[in-house]
């Protein structure tokens, strides 16, 4: 049925920007890491990004997991 296609276009899209934001987040804490001193402030982002990489990590396994 349509509903049926169209709530697996919306699981396909949600799942493919959770992807994309994960590998993003990853992409830029390598870049921290790159640097050869961090900041306080460095410090707090980096934790900031690793909890919101895991949160979409958690959520793409939650929508795997339902599909």
């Amino acid at each position: 049925s349509s509903s049926s296609l169209e709530n697996k276009m919306k699981y396909d899209k949600k799942l493919v920007w959770l992807k994309n934001r994960h590998k993003k987040l990853d992409e830029e804490i390598n870049l921290f890491r790159t640097k050869n001193y961090l900041t306080p402030d460095d410090e707090i982002t980096i934790q900031e990004m690793k909890k919101e990489k895991l949160i979409c990590k958690d959520k793409i396994h939650k929508l795997a997991a339902n599909a």
